[in-house]
């Protein structure tokens, strides 16, 4: 008797051993798989051209400490209507003579396109090193600050050079076919908003913030 109780648990755990063996070799069930949450991935926005007008360059126009040459733009006229956080400004510039520093700065827009209030934003390269033939399409780091969507600003260009002889020059369109605003200058009259040309640039940033 004992011999066959002994026997019948032998044949049960070969049994149960051949069961799991089995089991082991067919897939899981998918009621019965664990499936590991996906992690969330966060993009940092990356650098793009916001504002921008780059049609033609049949034109120039020189500039000094004294004759300040720039253009408005709007946020969203041709490029993304988002706020943004400005990196950098693209221009074509040549030099006559040495300007010296060549400083561009953003203000905002008010009454007939003529800059107002301090400048939001800044940048600068040497003048001196630029070609004295033929133009180069520069891109100059500006300080950080926040453009909002819908509004107009000011770029003004100008170098710490004093005279004709010692200006900078950069590219123009003659005609005036950009919707986000008109050109903007300044000299001893003071200031202006011609509607007889367009300043070619771009605006780069990082958004939408």
């Amino acid at each position: 008797m004992a011999k066959q109780n002994k026997a019948n648990i032998i044949y049960w755990i070969v049994g149960i051993v051949i069961l799991v063996l089995a089991l082991s070799q067919l897939p899981l069930d998918p009621l019965f798989t664990i499936i590991a949450p996906e992690e969330e991935v966060f993009e940092e926005p990356g650098e793009k051209i916001y504002e921008y007008y780059d049609e033609g360059d049949k034109g120039e126009i020189g500039f000094y400490y004294g004759a300040k040459v720039g253009n408005v733009f709007e946020v969203g006229a041709v490029g993304p209507n988002e706020n943004f956080n400005i990196t950098s400004l693209e221009v074509q510039l040549k030099r006559q003579g040495y300007p010296g520093t060549i400083y561009v700065e953003i203000l905002k827009s008010g009454t007939k396109e003529i800059p107002y209030g301090e400048v939001l934003s800044s940048g600068s390269i040497n003048g001196n090193y630029l070609d004295e033939t033929n133009f180069e399409l520069k891109e100059i780091e500006m300080t950080p600050y926040t453009l909002n969507a819908g509004e107009k600003y000011v770029f003004l260009l100008y170098a710490t050079g004093g005279d004709v002889l010692n200006s900078a020059q950069t590219r123009i369109y003659n005609r005036n076919l950009y919707s986000g605003g008109s050109a903007v200058t300044f000299s001893e009259a003071g200031w202006d908003s011609p509607d007889y040309f367009t300043v070619l640039f771009k605006i780069n940033g990082i958004g939408p913030v």
